[in-house]
Parts: structure tokens; C-alpha cells; sequence
């Protein structure tokens, strides 16, 4: 078992920055885009305004999520500092 989580701690900390970073920025692309919807989009539907939220919530918390993952993965012994 230390064996695979080691595995995919390594092959998780390689994409971190690419994944992290892509999930941040889509998110407040998606927040803004659900603000804008929110004050200028008055034909709109609601639900396509509830799916832009719910998008900007997941990629939020998939970013903050991933960080979790990779300390619980983390081997033993080691020092992780995700700065």
C-alpha cells in the first residue's frame, strides 16, 4: 500500500501546478461569468446560472481538494510545504 500511495503521490505533485493553477483560474472566470449573468443577464435561465455557480464552486473546491490529497499521500517521514 506505501508503495502506490508513493506512486501517486509523485505522479499527482508532477500536474499539481498545471491542475491547481488551471482549477483557480477557471473558477474565478466562472464566478465572475456568474456575477455578470447574475446583474446583466436578463435573459438568462436560472438554471444555466445555477450550473455556472455550482462549475466555480467544484473547480474551488477541486483545487483546495488536491492539496488535501497530496499531503494525506505525502510519504512517510517526508516534508511537503505547498506554498
Amino acid at each position: 500500500m506505501r508503495l502506490i500511495k508513493t506512486l501517486l503521490f509523485h505522479i499527482l505533485m508532477t500536474f499539481r501546478g498545471l491542475i491547481v493553477g488551471a482549477c483557480r483560474i477557471l473558477s474565478g472566470l466562472l464566478l465572475f461569468a456568474f456575477l455578470f449573468l447574475l446583474l446583466g443577464g436578463k435573459g438568462v435561465p436560472w438554471d444555466v446560472k445555477a450550473w455556472t455557480l455550482g462549475f466555480a464552486v467544484a473547480l474551488g473546491a477541486l483545487a483546495f481538494w488536491y492539496d488535501r490529497l497530496l499531503l494525506w499521500l505525502a510519504p512517510e517521514g517526508a516534508t511537503l510545504w505547498l506554498g
